[in-house]
């Protein structure tokens, strides 16, 4: 009977402490030079509810050769909650495992390196896991994202596919691969090319070009989406000339990729270097354009024919200046216009002009190295007794509050992550020291209001204090530097 006992726990741990593998995207940037593959996480939960996160076969390309790093085991991880998220976190020092299968170069040099120090976070869902690993080897640190929906593949724009008869960015297309009653006309028009014509400061090596052209006397903007150009007008004013996602269409390009973009992150903004140069410059329209929008998953067309109810969040910049034809950085925020929905994909369009048939029929628009950038900041905070409520700034920020006592008083520490897990803020506040500010907060007032750290109001702050400033209900801690 006893061994009967035995047996059956011994069975319930092998079943609690089952892997799971999670397939997803793998993002690997040394120094700049950023490569993508797809790769397989396994995830183990004890008996004991810590975790073992193992990412097999890493491998890079070093000086054009692919090199076999190893594989990363990360073991005795305590989960922890954070507004919600289900996370893992560690920094420590770990030696890199061999691969299980054969090294592109033959040996796998993780091992030979012995501990090295690494960083990692990560979210876990049922179906999904997001995970961010620095890896500090020696004279080569290494940045390694798994999980897509935070950054668009293939933003630095290196890898191209046909689009139609013409080179375009993979994940990204033109006219050559347009549909419509009227794309006969267009889909012979060369809008994208590649071009070794790089942003400053650039590892890459290519950026993209989009041109316009000249269809019977009429300036056919070039234009570049992640969606699929439709063509169903002769004007081109015309909103029935549009870019377009349909997520139910089940059309390939070349590439295999789909005709819209999957989104899983609320970026608070959009960044991309480009160059602008008019064939003609133009008073009248001076100016290029990029806009995005995020949807529920469901059709959605640039420029909108109706009011669109399905939009989470919008960026636009309509009025990119040529800056004397020298590359820029453009960083557009964006608009969440329905917090509600849950954002599926992403339709981005850029145009070598703002106004449809403006411009020349020979401007030129590069563009390079297109980034999602999220924010981990504290908007507010307010302190009520040994409790602290904190907003985070970031639209898909979130916080992880840690309750503690330090040199006799209570205190809280508040964490707030960015939504990729690129980014945190963390502050420490004494709520011993707030709970006397706290009784402040029944006045009714919505001026602002500065104390010291002992409870006493003063008018100004002086450099090097910390302060605690209470506007209305909210109150966060200050350091006048």
């Amino acid at each position: 009977m006893k061994k009967i006992f035995t047996f059956i726990a011994a069975l319930v741990c092998a079943i609690n402490s089952e892997a799971k593998d999670y397939k997803d995207s793998l993002i690997i940037n040394v120094g700049g030079i950023v490569t993508e593959q797809s790769a397989t996480v396994a995830l183990t939960q004890s008996a004991e509810g810590r975790y073992t996160f193992t990412l097999k076969n890493l491998s890079l390309s070093l000086a054009g050769e692919n090199t076999g790093i190893g594989t990363i085991v990360i073991d005795n991880l305590e989960s922890f909650d954070a507004s919600g998220n289900t996370m893992l976190q560690t920094s420590r020092n770990i030696t890199l495992q061999d691969g299980d299968i054969t090294s592109p170069s033959g040996s796998w040099l993780g091992p030979i390196l012995g501990p090295v120090p690494i960083n990692m976070i990560a979210k876990i869902s049922e179906n999904k896991i997001y995970a961010s690993i620095t890896i500090d080897m020696p004279g080569l640190p290494i940045d390694v994202t798994f999980g897509s929906g935070y950054q668009l593949p293939n933003s630095g724009f290196e890898a191209f596919h046909k689009d139609g008869n013409f080179d375009a960015p993979n994940t990204w297309h033109s006219f050559g691969t347009a549909m419509g009653s009227v794309a006969s006309w267009v889909t012979g028009n060369k809008n994208t090319q590649i071009s070794n014509d790089v942003r400053p400061g650039s590892k890459g090596g290519k950026s993209v070009l989009i041109t316009s052209n000249s269809v019977f006397f009429t300036v056919a903007n070039g234009t570049m989406t992640t969606g699929r150009m439709m063509a169903d007008a002769l004007s081109a004013s015309s909103k029935k000339n549009r870019a377009e996602i349909d997520p139910s269409s089940t059309d390939r390009d070349t590439n295999g990729d789909p005709f819209y973009a999957t989104i899983t992150g609320k970026p608070d903004s959009l960044a991309v270097w480009v160059k602008f140069i008019q064939g003609r410059p133009s008073a009248t329209y001076p100016y290029a354009s990029i806009s995005a929008a995020i949807t529920d998953g469901t059709k959605y067309q640039d420029p909108e024919d109706k009011a669109y109810t399905n939009v989470m969040a919008k960026a636009k910049n309509n009025k990119i200046v040529t800056n004397e034809g020298q590359w820029q950085r453009i960083v557009i925020p964006f608009e969440y216009v329905n917090k509600s929905i849950e954002g599926k994909h992403m339709l981005v369009t850029i145009s070598t002009n703002a106004t449809p048939g403006g411009g020349s029929g020979s401007d030129q628009l590069y563009v390079d190295d297109f980034e999602l950038i999220y924010n981990a900041g504290i908007a507010n905070s307010t302190i009520t007794g040994s409790t602290i409520s904190v907003t985070p700034q970031g639209a898909g920020a979130f916080v992880r509050t840690v309750y503690g006592q330090k040199d006799g008083k209570n205190i809280a520490t508040v964490t707030v992550f960015s939504d990729d897990l690129k980014k945190k803020t963390e502050q420490e506040f004494d709520l011993s020291t707030a709970t006397s500010i706290s009784k402040v907060q029944e006045e009714t007032t919505t001026t602002e209001e500065i104390f010291t750290l002992s409870g006493q109001k003063v008018n100004t702050m002086q450099p090097g204090q910390t302060y605690v400033v209470k506007k209305g209900n909210k109150v966060r801690k200050v350091i006048n530097r």
